[in-house]
């Protein structure tokens, strides 16, 4: 093994017999495609393959194995192909990290490599199609447009989408093709929800009955920050006990000022809370009594599925991967988009009505217990394996 290739301690990658899949991270962020990915990797610990964690740098998704116990290989590169603008960046990145790529995966054997994000699907395909190793492109997030991108996708051997809303965006020829499989998620069986918001409570100075209403995801703009303000604003108007408005993620898009600046003008001074990232997420969203989800485009809404699953309501703007999760009036609610007013009037009815919201969350619980199951996810991804490299043993012996 090369000297800047290091396997990390920890519970290792090849676990059993089996083909070698591999799962590259660049390992400088850390949020919930990860978590998928690894939720994923967890589960095949169980399949005839052998998941291997390969990450290009230390950092957040490092730690995040190693809290797990997960082993991993680290790989440095040089440069990635998408972290610089232009097509001359993109050609000296993939120029400076062909060479090692290529070596890599004939050196280890990789029989498929499963990518997950916009870096690393540009960064591996071409290795992977220059050596005969199958990959897998998992589109987590809208396509982006590019030219670049959309030619490396036809590069890739199978395409997962975790929504038919980002299915539906991808280049026509890669519709033809794509298979939809939600991501898996699944909740601490110990959560004490009660004690969640005692100790959220204490942590902010809050009297014993203050509703807590949360935002969770990072504060970029199609997340909605400042809606979510608004919409605040017009939920606390009058309503006693007055309710606590808590915001974890990080501000990523410099949105932090604004909101402070709309909620003293709102009349929100001292009752919005930014609470930065902190993992595991579980504790903080289960002591909330309600969660705002404004973000238009969601991908898929990982939020809105841990929340169905602690017990919490849900109001979300009506679009994106949204409207596939929630059945409106069963599940939670959906509003219009952009809506401020109608986010608050919704808020507002599952706050006063008991005995409709706990019926909601219990329909909403049942449902993403069974629809977004580890167990479920990892079966209909081992299956596409199995049939991608059983298609590309039979063209072996045929050849």
């Amino acid at each position: 093994m090369p000297a800047n290739e290091v396997t990390a301690t920890g519970a290792g990658a090849a676990m059993h017999e089996g083909p070698i899949i591999c799962f590259p991270f660049v390992g400088d962020t850390l949020g919930g495609s990860h978590i998928s990915t690894v939720t994923l990797i967890r589960g095949l610990a169980l399949e005839a393959v052998q998941p291997m964690i390969v990450v290009h740098e230390e950092g957040p998704v490092t730690a995040y194995l190693r809290d797990l116990g997960l082993g991993y290989r680290l790989l440095p590169l040089p440069r990635y192909v998408g972290r610089d603008h232009g097509l001359a960046g993109h050609l000296a990145a993939l120029a400076a990290s062909l060479p090692r790529l290529v070596r890599f995966l004939r050196r280890e054997r990789i029989a498929a490599v499963h990518t997950n994000d916009g870096r690393m699907h540009l960064t591996w395909v071409l290795p992977a199609r220059l050596t005969g190793t199958k990959l897998v492109w998992h589109q987590r997030n809208v396509f982006d447009g590019s030219r670049l991108t959309g030619l490396m996708l036809r590069l890739a051997d199978r395409v997962i989408a975790i929504s038919r809303f980002v299915a539906d965006g991808l280049p026509a020829a890669a519709r033809q093709s794509v298979v939809v499989i939600d991501n898996p998620v699944e909740a601490p069986s110990d959560l004490d929800r009660e004690a969640c918001r005692a100790a959220l409570r204490r942590e902010l100075g809050l009297p014993s009955d203050t509703p807590l209403v949360g935002l969770f995801g990072n504060l970029i703009d199609w997340k909605r920050p400042l809606l979510f303000v608004e919409a605040a604003a017009q939920l606390a108007g009058g309503r006693e006990p007055a309710p606590a408005f808590v915001v974890f993620g990080d501000d990523r898009g410099g949105f932090r000022p604004e909101m402070e600046a709309r909620a003293a003008a709102r009349g929100l001074a001292g009752r919005l809370h930014f609470m930065g990232f902190r993992r595991p997420v579980w504790p903080w969203l289960a002591a909330c009594d309600l969660l705002l989800a404004p973000a238009v485009g969601e991908p898929f809404g990982r939020t809105l599925v841990e929340a169905m699953l602690c017990g919490v309501p849900v109001v979300a703007a009506d679009s994106g991967g949204h409207r596939e999760i929630l059945r409106h009036g069963e599940t939670g609610l959906l509003v219009p988009s952009d809506d401020a007013a109608a986010m608050a009037a919704a808020a507002s009815g599952i706050l006063s009505d008991f005995a409709g919201r706990s019926a909601m969350v219990q329909r909403a619980r049942e449902m993403a217990q069974e629809r977004f199951a580890v167990a479920s996810h990892v079966a209909r991804v081992t299956d596409l394996y199995r049939s991608l490299l059983t298609v590309s043993r039979k063209g072996a012996h045929a050849g």
